[in-house]
């Protein structure tokens, strides 16, 4: 074990040895400066031993400015570089014989190398920039400053960008492999704890996409910049780099066909001027943050939109869209994220309105955060494993629209003022739990609706004031903990629905609490341990059960079903009087639509992080301070009359 272990540090002590001498071939820091004189930029390299590039201009340059010319800098660090390099080496080969633990002391220099540099580097940027010659011919003009050691900054009227090179990450990785070998050498609980912590933190930031984040330069687009349009800085950046964006407003189209960062600063405006698509996103690792995005074309069957994305891990975030016929479009676009935006919709009826969000075969997709108003849909089609929370979807056709969706979760979500609420068709395994689902009224009416969906998970949510709370056709799944008040139909199935499983969940003074269209429905889903607010039997045992079951047999809910023209008196004292009647006179009474043979007799209300909307508050608590008396009289005298 001991001589495997020793064949393995010797191993990654050779690789340390090539990675080391290879870093000599490239650089280790570059930096970039552009200007409108010099569109192109004027770049400088720095080896560990040398210095290469556009020297001679950017000297005649520094020399107006008063900053010393570059081959003052760090002599004596490039005289000794290539020297202790080839120290380091031979260090590193030596400690192949030398295994105990001195052979520590043989791998520091080559541990030390990279962190050595960049101190040693930014110490001289600071000493350049802050030293300035007074009597230089632009003294006045310029301050003393620090140019950039990594990322973006100005100097003058220069766009300065710096990125380590590949040179220092391979000295980077040479001495990750030192530390490694140290860790077989010496595993185990004898291990050093100073190694252990830096093979711990090296590997974190390796991990953790330290080294390409660290190469990424910086371009920036406003009036007084290098770049006056966004679109010209895409087209001069490469993959990985970043592109800010100052306040202002730039014309669209927009195209972005590289992996970038595009960050908009004091909500700059992208103008899509009422045609076509504004923001196309093609690559994949895209972010787009900080923008208002406005003003798309108008026609459906091209569906123009705020942002199209077609590339995979794109994330979009912190915009706001404004006046778009589609909002946010993802097309097989998987693994990518739709975060904290407010997306409105163009001033349309609503057929002609497009999707605010729109998620076409892109599976893993994060939709968290966001805000929809006075749009057609978010619709989810042909996805897996989604992912919708804490967005608030209003005013719209359908909040949350599932078509062939498998292993998604919704939840947190509040949806209000829609035709349907959330419509889940065509799929299997959907969890939606801790909603609320709110007033959502329109044609359908529907808070939550169900068609062709197997195995829906529906736990904890808040459907309140819509015209029908929960809606099944052909759908099966289990239904827990459940708000389901104040709705003119609490559950609506048709018959065929089968196999649903209702438990824990609170019917609370709905027009009709079940309707179920057909018969012999009652035998094919499950009834037990519901909250009916209209149940008026008792609990002598206080175990907090019924001790009679719950028959839903009003005769009021028949004659409305048969005579529609009867629903003007729900919740009138008629509707109650009828029912008393039917209940003291038995021939008169309906036959059961269904039975819940140990009714809760408290109703449970599911946790919300956040009060229901004003609106529908203030529905429930004066519907509950009008009916509660003439509800609880009416309960008394029945249990009075059967006691009797």
């Amino acid at each position: 074990m001991r001589s495997t272990r020793e064949r393995y540090v010797q191993i990654l002590l050779v690789f340390a040895v090539i990675t080391l001498f290879l870093s000599l071939l490239l650089p280790y820091w570059k930096l970039k400066v552009t200007a409108p004189q010099y569109p192109k930029g004027l770049y400088v390299s720095i080896y560990i031993d040398r210095v290469e590039g556009d020297i001679k201009e950017i000297d005649t340059l520094n020399h107006y400015i008063g900053m010393r010319s570059l081959d003052q800098a760090a002599k004596l660090e490039r005289k000794i570089a290539l020297p202790g390099l080839i120290v380091s080496a031979l260090l590193i080969l030596a400690s192949l014989f030398l295994r105990n633990k001195w052979s520590i002391l043989f791998l520091v220099p080559t541990i030390v190398i990279p962190t050595f540099f960049a101190i040693d580097l930014y110490w001289w940027l600071r000493d350049f920039g802050l030293n300035l010659d007074p009597k230089a011919p632009l003294s006045t003009s310029v301050k003393p400053f620090v140019p950039p050691l990594l990322g973006g900054g100005r100097i003058a009227q220069f766009e300065a960008s710096a990125v380590f090179g590949f040179g220092f990450f391979l000295s980077f990785i040479a001495s990750f492999l030192a530390l490694i070998a140290l860790a077989f050498r010496f595993g185990g609980k004898r291990l050093p704890w100073v190694v252990k912590c830096a093979v711990l933190f090296f590997g974190f930031c390796f991990m953790n996409g330290l080294i390409p984040q660290a190469y990424a330069a910086t371009f920036v687009v406003g009036k007084d910049f290098s770049y006056q349009t966004i679109q010209e800085a895409v087209a001069h950046a490469s993959h990985g780099d970043v592109i800010q964006v100052r306040p202002g407003i730039y014309q669209g189209p927009l195209l972005v066909d590289r992996s970038i960062q595009l960050i908009g600063e004091g909500n700059p405006v992208i103008n899509g001027a009422g045609k076509g698509t504004v923001v196309r996103i093609q690559a994949s690792d895209v972010l787009v943050r900080g923008f208002v995005i406005q003003n798309s074309g108008d026609i459906l069957t091209q569906e123009d939109a705020g942002i199209l994305a077609t590339g995979s891990r794109v994330v979009i975030e912190d915009n706001r869209f404004e006046n778009v016929l589609f909002g946010i479009y993802l097309s097989q676009a998987p693994e990518s994220y739709i975060r904290n935006n407010f997306l409105s919709s163009k001033e349309l009826p609503v057929a002609r309105r497009g999707d605010l969000i729109k998620v076409w075969y892109s599976d893993h997709v994060t939709i968290e955060g966001n805000q929809t108003q006075h749009g057609r849909d978010v619709v989810l089609w042909f996805s897996k494993g989604l992912a919708v929370k804490r967005n608030r979807f209003k005013n719209g056709r359908y909040g949350i629209h599932f078509m062939y969706c498998h292993d998604a979760v919704a939840e947190e979500n509040r949806l209000s003022g829609n035709s349907v609420g959330a419509y889940l068709m065509y799929g299997t395994n959907l969890v939606l739990r801790n909603n609320q689902v709110l007033a959502n009224r329109g044609t359908s009416g529907y808070g939550i609706g169900f068609k062709d969906m197997m195995g829906a998970s529906i736990e904890h949510n808040v459907v309140v004031n819509n015209r029908v709370g929960l809606f099944f056709d052909t759908s099966s799944g289990a239904f827990r903990g459940n708000l389901i008040a104040h709705n003119d139909i609490g559950v609506e199935l048709l018959p065929s629905a089968s196999g649903n499983e209702f438990h824990g969940n609170s019917f609370v003074d709905n027009g009709e609490q079940v309707v179920i269209n057909g018969l012999g429905l009652s035998q094919k889903n499950q009834w037990e341990g519901n909250f009916w607010s209209d149940y008026t039997g008792y609990d002598a045992n206080r175990d907090g059960k019924g001790d009679v079951p719950y028959q839903a047999v009003q005769f009021f809910e028949v004659l409305s079903t048969r005579y529609s023209m009867l629903k003007i008196f729900y919740l009138s004292p008629a509707e109650q009087a009828l029912d008393f009647a039917a209940s003291l006179f038995p021939v008169f009474a309906p036959k059961p639509k269904l039975e819940d043979e140990t009714p809760l007799v408290e109703p449970y209300l599911p946790p919300t992080k956040e009060p229901l909307e004003k609106s529908s508050f203030l529905w429930i608590l004066i519907s509950g301070l009008l009916l509660a008396p003439v509800g609880f009289a009416i309960r008394n005298e029945i249990k009075e009359v059967r006691v009797s």
